[in-house]
């Protein structure tokens, strides 16, 4: 954990799902990885709105709801794969809404290093050093 930012592997080897409040997060995240290719990033940005009742809730912590941003890493048994998730406005529960409409932007970047590290700060304002 940074002072600024939640760094986390997601390998696919160590399983885990962590849940992130709405109030928490500001809507846009990124994942980083390696391939044969090279070094490419998934920029996630999606509306958050922390007084949307978002009835999503930790494992830990059921009925502790209002997270809209979820990171699930497997552990190897269901093919060693991770999930970049985020919920969308909520319709029920709280909210008065019968019908919702959410959008969600997937951008996706290959290039250098010291690349990806300026588009992290460009899009986040976080300076991050690539260490994969």
């Amino acid at each position: 954990m940074h002072e600024t930012f939640a760094e986390l592997e997601a390998d696919g080897y160590n399983r885990y799902k962590l849940a992130f409040f709405a109030v928490n997060t500001t809507g846009r995240s990124v994942y980083v990885n390696r391939n044969e290719n090279g070094l490419y990033m998934i920029y996630k940005q999606y509306y958050n709105d922390p007084t949307n009742p978002y009835c999503c809730d930790p494992a830990d912590r059921p009925g502790d709801s209002g997270c809209s941003l979820f990171i699930y890493n497997d552990n190897g048994d269901n093919g060693a794969y991770a999930e970049f998730e985020n919920s969308g406005l909520t319709i029920g529960k709280d909210a008065v809404r019968k019908k919702a409409t959410s959008t969600m932007s997937h951008i996706f970047f290959t290039g250098e290093k010291a690349e990806l590290e300026q588009l992290i700060y460009l899009l986040l304002g976080v300076r991050y050093s690539i260490t994969i």
